[in-house]
């Protein structure tokens, strides 16, 4: 009696343990893309932030309406979010040659957008948890678009958010576009390429 009750006792565990691994393989496989690091798969997912780990920073869009722009293919360099019919959300990525101050990298910039059309409405600087950065507001009165830059800037490496909408709608956009640029955060150690 004592062995058949050792026997059911460890065939009830096997099955348990089984059970348990099969619940768990079916987890992450349920999270899994087709493909790895494409748009379905949670290394992109916007709102968890992981979709720059390898360039060394971090943006989340949880609770706001922006997903990946399924338009647009992510680079190396660059990657677009989009939400409601006209807003744009480009988050790009650049090395920079030379050590410069925050301010002296936009600057080489800021003076070309007149030559884009666009009319600069002011600038200013801010902070986030850990970082320092720049926004810039612009409006290009052909198109009507109005636009929102915030630049960061760490050891050789730029990061330019770039937030656009039509200026009717723009102000619905903002509260979003202002929450995901105070998300902004650089990592400490930038980790191996993750695609």
């Amino acid at each position: 009696m004592v062995s058949l009750s050792k026997t059911l006792t460890f065939r009830i565990s096997r099955l348990l343990c089984g059970l348990g691994f099969v619940i768990c393989c079916v987890t992450s496989v349920a999270y899994a893309a087709p493909h790895p690091a494409t748009s379905t798969s949670s290394l992109v997912s916007p709102s968890q932030g992981l979709f720059m780990l390898s360039h060394g920073f971090s943006l989340k869009t949880a609770g706001t309406s922006w997903i990946l722009d399924p338009n647009q293919t992510p680079s190396e360099e660059w990657l677009y979010l989009q939400s409601g019919k006209s807003a744009q959300f480009k988050v790009q990525s650049e090395a920079v040659r030379t050590e410069l101050s925050l301010e002296s990298y936009a600057k080489r910039w800021m003076r070309d957008y007149a030559s884009y059309g666009f009319e600069m409405l002011g600038t200013r600087s801010f902070t986030t948890t850990d970082s320092r950065g720049l926004v810039v507001d612009l409006l290009h009165r052909g198109t009507q678009k109005q636009v929102r830059q915030a630049v960061f800037l760490k050891n050789k490496k730029a990061v330019i958010l770039t937030c656009s909408d039509q200026q009717k709608s723009f102000q619905s956009t903002l509260s979003d576009c202002n929450q995901m640029i105070k998300s902004f955060s650089w990592i400490q150690q930038i980790p191996q390429k993750a695609f």
